[in-house]
């Protein structure tokens, strides 16, 4: 005859109290018990933890060897009991994982440490269950903006702001939202003092954000060229006009942040000339200044990424259509240029860049036939080797918004058969 023992497990968290729930049937047994046969219990004592909230979880046992002796899957109210036989075995609590985490989803995990049943009436287990950090992508739920394509976005310390573009009546629009990362949180703020406009270039400084070029409209011209540039100051919410783009307008260009200048160039002109040259703009004189061109061929449609104190141009369209792989890097300090080993997977056009804790990542953008593409690639800039991540697990678009501060990155809106309005994060793995 199998003696089952009764153990009392508590399990101690680092959150706020939660007493125990009862389950309608908790107990899962290896085999149906006869008449002569006693069943212990383990007893679960949850306390502290509350942030369970509708996040579905799981408990196992293993014995020594690491196989799995009980499961309880889908749990939403911690069990009163699990019957087990004499033996040596570690607990696991954790969250079941939705194919796509969004912001709103509780993970967490406690792994007890190693108990015995030995003829034991009662022992106390402890357990630890903490917050999990989000790994890869993770989608913002209930995005509050229209759907767009040809946005435009900026970072700024822990919020991101982002609007304008292309709604689904082929509309301009001027709104203007912020997001705050830490409180989940979207605020429509004052609308853009410009026109409409789509497919602006943009980049941040300090608590300052910049958006040139793109196009509006007026009643002559319903696709007019802008060389504006536009400061948007997050600390008063006020846009300030600044000196007009001193070269030839763009579509397609390539922008990158470094030594607190900006810098933009490449894309091309009329739909026919492609384009080579480079310019600086130093905010703190409101004034452009054109550097060292781009060396290879003339290109538009570069992905890029600032990558400690060097700015790296990626990928890319020359020959009016045919996409690369090419790999270029400038150095500010000497104003000069340097081809590196090809980007990886397939030659793209207009690729994603971002930097997350000193790590470039490149990626997504479209590939032949105007098809986008779902791939992410992590760089490691001292062996100059690429790493592929998780693909982003949302439908493929093109004429996205993205960018990252130094702990994650994001990506959103868009088009592909018709106008997106998620929105996701991207938290290195």
């Amino acid at each position: 005859m199998t003696i089952h023992k009764t153990v009392s497990i508590l399990i101690i968290t680092v959150f706020v109290f939660l007493g125990c729930s009862k389950s309608e049937d908790p107990s899962i047994t290896d085999k149906t018990p006869t008449p002569t046969e006693t069943f212990g219990q383990v007893k679960l004592q949850i306390s502290g933890y509350s942030s369970f909230g509708s996040t579905p979880f799981s408990i196992s046992v293993l014995d020594t060897n690491g196989a799995l002796v009980k499961s309880l899957e889908d749990l939403s109210a911690v069990p009163e009991q699990i019957e087990l036989e004499d033996g040596e075995y570690s607990a696991i609590l954790e969250s079941i994982r939705p194919q796509i985490i969004t912001t709103d989803v509780n993970l967490f995990k406690g792994v007890s440490d190693t108990f015995v049943i030995n003829g034991e009436s009662e022992i106390s287990i402890n357990m630890t269950v903490e917050r999990e950090a989000f790994k890869g992508w993770v989608e913002v739920p209930n995005v509050p903006m229209e759907a767009r394509t040809g946005a435009t976005s900026i970072l700024i310390d822990g919020t991101i702001y982002a609007g304008m573009g292309y709604n689904s009546a082929r509309e301009r629009l001027n709104d203007w939202w912020s997001y705050s990362i830490d409180n989940n949180e979207w605020t429509k703020l004052d609308d853009f003092l410009g026109e409409g406009r789509t497919f602006v270039t943009a980049c941040s400084i300090g608590s300052k954000g910049y958006i040139f070029m793109g196009y509006t409209e007026n009643l002559e011209n319903s696709n007019l060229e802008s060389n504006e540039l536009w400061e948007f100051d997050s600390q008063t919410n006020v846009w300030t006009k600044k000196s007009d783009f001193t070269g030839v307008f763009r579509d397609s260009p390539v922008a990158l942040i470094l030594d607190d200048k900006a810098y933009m160039g490449t894309g091309i002109n009329n739909g026919i000339t492609t384009l080579s040259d480079f310019y600086q703009y130093d905010p703190n004189v409101d004034e452009w200044s054109q550097v060292t061109d781009v060396i290879g061929d003339p290109t538009y449609g570069f992905g890029a990424f600032s990558l400690k104190g060097n700015g790296h141009l990626l990928g890319g369209t020359i020959n009016s259509n045919e996409r690369t792989n090419q790999h270029f890097v400038y150095n500010p300090s000497d104003n000069s240029w340097t081809e590196l080993s090809p980007a990886p997977g397939d030659p793209r056009l207009e690729g994603v860049g971002f930097v997350i804790n000193d790590i470039g990542y490149y990626g997504l953008g479209n590939i032949d036939n105007n098809l986008p593409a779902s791939d992410l690639w992590r760089y490691d800039d001292g062996q100059d080797i690429w790493t592929r991540v998780s693909d982003f697990p949302g439908p493929a678009r093109s004429t996205t918004v993205f960018g990252s501060n130094n702990d994650l990155g994001y990506y959103g809106f868009g088009t592909l058969t018709g106008e997106f309005n998620d929105f996701y994060l991207y938290y290195p793995e």
